[in-house]
């Protein structure tokens, strides 16, 4: 198992899933367009809530990138990690309002899961066998989305 590729995808992570965060803390209320654009289900609860909005998925996607790339991985590999993770984000934000969780209400599981499992699926290679043997064996199947995206990112080189 190679340690410091779990620590550079945990870094990863960590920074698709916190800059929405720290980028709503810094910006306050400025350029916050919601995600759902403020549409309403009918459980008269939102799509996704106040606190998913476009600044925050633009914000996560760009440092991704920025950050995949200076670890090695590639600009594209780090938009599809910050994609996967937004999606997965986006993802449990709409379960938990039609579960009736107020926006920002912490469901430990339903918030972390999602978030972090999908981004595992862009990388085909030591790191998918690093995390499939955390997760137990025959859970955890990668797909070969890393393979297409160096393989784009060529191309466009």
């Amino acid at each position: 198992m190679n340690t410091w590729l779990a620590i550079e995808l945990l870094l990863l992570l960590l920074i698709a899933n916190g800059t929405p965060a720290l980028t709503g803390l810094l910006c306050h209320r400025r350029w916050n367009a919601p995600l759902d654009g403020g549409h309403v289900c009918r459980d008269g609860q939102r799509l996704l809530g106040a606190t998913k909005t476009v600044r925050g998925l633009l914000a996560s996607l760009l440092t991704t990138s920025l950050a995949a790339g200076l670890l090695g991985f590639g600009w594209l590999y780090g938009v599809l990690f910050g994609s996967l993770a937004m999606l997965g984000d986006t993802a449990s934000s709409y379960t938990k309002r039609r579960l009736g969780y107020p926006s920002s209400c912490a469901q430990p599981g339903l918030d972390q899961l999602p978030e972090s499992l999908l981004p595992f699926q862009v990388d085909q290679g030591e790191a998918a066998d690093l995390f499939r043997d955390w997760l137990g064996r025959g859970f955890f199947r990668p797909t070969p989305v890393k393979k297409i995206a160096k393989d784009a990112e060529a191309k466009l080189q």
